[in-house]
């Protein structure tokens, strides 16, 4: 009867363990749409961000950003062939 107890709380905590890496080796997935708000968290298609930008702003290492069909540009300036999505602050 001990050796039940030991391994099912064994097993519990093996359970837990895996449980804890499945989510750490996880990142976010924000979500972008264009009726977005860039104040929105991007956690759900309801709270999507607005832009592109915003989303990568808000993103860690192993997010993923989901992007809606639309068109999205980097600037408000249309004429900047130049303008690209990019994180300066992860270069």
């Amino acid at each position: 009867m001990i050796r039940l107890r030991s391994l099912k709380r064994n097993l519990g905590f093996i359970f837990i363990g895996v449980l804890l890496l499945e989510t750490t080796a996880f990142g976010a997935i924000i979500r972008v749409k264009p009726d977005g708000n860039d104040a929105n968290s991007g956690g759900s298609w309801p709270l999507a961000k607005k832009t592109v930008s915003a989303a990568i702003a808000a993103a860690n290492q192993n997010d993923e950003i989901w992007v809606a069909a639309g068109v999205y540009r980097p600037t408000t300036t249309t004429t900047n062939r130049n303008a690209s999505f990019r994180d300066s602050s992860r270069a």
